[in-house]
């Protein structure tokens, strides 16, 4: 617990990934068994970032569904990487902790499947302004959305927040690609 969480990062990268992998997760499970505080938990799943998605993606798949805490789910979110685990995700996006559901978006726009575009439409209207700007912003990165398609929505949209968030991503966007042509998901 007093460890510098830095250098622990440091210490696992240095070593070899396959030799770590498994240990790793063995003693973060071991823990989580142990009720280990939330806190502490959620440091240990940051690091299975350094891990082999094979060896931990039951692990997370089963805290993600036991788990009450909310920063250990949302270190679980963050280390999805694979639709195994999506049938979950998508169901936290009803959860009453808005980080989660911010998670939830930011997952959802990594994994981009096109059948998420609806859930994230629906985020629009969240109360909680980072769910819905997160939302959005992982809205666009969507297989199959384009400019156009993003402009119609923040022009139809009932809510005024939706309509709002979405107006506000796509002038960003727009700014970036101005600054930096070539990041563009404009010329897809």
């Amino acid at each position: 617990e007093d460890w510098s969480p830095v250098y622990i990062a440091k210490v696992i990268k240095e070593g070899d990934p396959d030799a770590i992998s498994l240990p790793l997760v063995r003693l973060i499970e071991k823990k989580y068994e142990e009720g280990i505080n939330e806190r502490n938990l959620s440091r240990l799943l940051s690091y299975l970032s350094m891990a082999h998605s094979m060896d931990y993606s039951l692990l997370i798949n089963r805290i993600l569904t036991e788990s009450k805490q909310t920063e250990v789910i949302i270190a679980c979110l963050r280390l999805v990487n694979s639709d195994y685990l999506l049938p979950r995700v998508r169901e936290l996006m009803k959860s009453e902790r808005w980080e989660i559901r911010m998670q939830v978006a930011l997952t959802l726009g990594r994994l981009g499947h096109a059948e998420d575009i609806d859930l994230l439409v629906h985020a629009l209207n969240d109360l909680d302004w980072w769910v819905r700007y997160r939302a959005a912003c992982s809205l666009v990165t969507m297989p199959g959305m384009t400019e156009e398609k993003i402009a119609e929505l923040a022009e139809t949209l009932p809510n005024q927040f939706a309509r709002d968030i979405l107006q506000q991503v796509l002038s960003e966007i727009r700014l970036l690609c101005f600054i930096q042509p070539s990041s563009s998901f404009l010329s897809k």
